[in-house]
C-alpha cells in the first residue's frame, strides 16, 4: 500500500533490510538451510545489486529496474514456482493438445479428445512447448500426423524437427518481410529449395548452393527494366547480373509464406478457428496451444 512517490525509498529500505538478514544469518548453523532463508537469497540475487562504496568501503544495495528483472524471478514466496508474463500476469499456463474433426458432415460430429496437458510457469515460451508435446504423445503411441498451431509454435526449428518425426506442422510463420510489395516468398522454388523463377516468372541464368547459402543470378538488363526492380530482393552485382542471395532457412520460410496465401492452406487451417483461441496443437490430426 505504498504511494508511488514513496516506492523508491521504500524499496531501498526493504533491500537494505533484506541484505542485512541474509548477511546476518549467512554463517549460522541451521538458518541457511531453511526454505525461507533461501527465498530471501533468491530475491536479493534476482532483484538487487550489491556494490561497494569506494569512499566508505560499505556495501550498497541497488534495486534493479523492472526491465532488468527476469520473468522467472520470484513472484510470491508462497508459490516460488510461479512465473510472470507481460500479458498473462503472475502465475501459470497450461499447454494443451486436442484432436479435431475434419469431417464435413455436421450431423455426424466426431469425438475430440484432450491428448496432452502440461502446466508450466507463465513466463515459459510457447516456442519451446511443441517438441515436448510431440515426444509425450509418441511415448504413449498417440502422436498425430498433422498439427495445427499458432504462429508462436511455428518456428523454423519446430517445423523442421516435427518433419523429421514424420509430423506435418501447419502454423503461420512469424513476422513479415520488410517490403511486402515483392519478397522472396513471391519467387517460385523447386523441391530442393532453389529459386526456379523470379516474382515476374523469369528463370535464373545460374544458381548456386554452398554450405546452406544459395544464390540465383538474373540478367541485369532485364531486371533493371522490371517494374518490380525497386522492391525485388534481386540486387545488382558483378558480371552484369542481379543476384537473389538467401539461406536455406529463408527459403523454407518464404515457401511457407507463399503457401499461407493459398486457398489450400486456408482450408486446412480453418479447423484451428474452431478451437478455443487460447489452445494450441488423435492419431491423424491435432491442435496444440496454451491456455493462461
Amino acid at each position: 500500500m505504498v504511494k508511488p512517490s514513496e516506492s523508491t525509498k521504500t524499496l531501498e529500505m526493504v533491500g537494505n533490510d533484506l541484505f542485512f538478514l541474509v548477511e546476518h544469518f549467512r554463517l549460522h548453523d541451521t538458518v541457511p538451510a531453511a526454505s525461507s532463508y533461501q527465498l530471501m537469497v533468491r530475491v536479493l540475487r534476482e532483484q538487487c545489486v550489491v556494490e561497494h562504496d569506494a569512499v566508505t568501503g560499505n556495501k550498497l544495495i541497488i534495486i534493479k529496474a523492472n526491465k532488468e528483472i527476469a520473468s522467472d524471478s520470484l513472484q510470491n514466496p508462497s508459490d516460488p514456482d510461479a512465473g510472470y508474463d507481460g500479458h498473462k500476469g503472475k502465475g501459470y499456463q497450461a499447454q494443451i493438445g486436442e484432436t479435431y474433426d475434419k469431417s464435413e458432415n455436421e450431423n455426424t460430429p466426431q469425438l475430440s479428445l484432450i491428448t496432452y496437458v502440461e502446466v508450466e510457469p507463465a513466463n515459459a515460451s510457447d516456442a519451446n512447448a511443441l517438441i515436448p508435446y510431440i515426444e509425450a504423445t509418441q511415448e504413449r503411441d498417440i502422436a498425430p500426423e498433422e498439427i495445427l498451431a499458432d504462429s508462436l509454435y511455428g518456428s523454423d526449428s519446430n517445423y523442421e524437427q516435427a518433419g523429421k518425426e514424420g509430423i506435418e506442422l501447419v502454423a503461420p510463420t512469424m513476422g513479415k518481410p520488410r517490403d511486402t510489395t515483392c519478397s522472396l516468398s513471391d519467387c517460385e522454388f523447386s523441391e530442393d529449395g532453389v529459386i526456379a523463377a523470379c516474382p515476374q516468372g523469369h528463370k535464373p541464368v545460374k544458381v548456386k548452393q554452398k554450405e546452406g547459402k544459395c544464390s540465383a543470378a538474373f540478367p541485369l538488363a532485364r531486371c533493371s527494366n522490371c517494374p518490380l526492380f525497386a522492391h525485388c530482393p534481386a540486387k545488382a552485382g558483378k558480371n552484369d547480373h542481379c543476384y537473389i542471395r538467401y539461406g536455406q532457412k529463408a527459403a523454407r520460410l518464404a515457401r511457407r509464406r507463399a503457401y499461407e496465401r493459398t486457398e489450400a492452406f486456408k482450408e486446412r487451417y480453418r479447423f484451428r478457428a474452431g478451437i478455443d483461441p487460447n489452445l494450441i496443437g488423435g492419431r491423424d490430426s491435432s491442435t496444440f496451444g496454451c491456455e493462461a
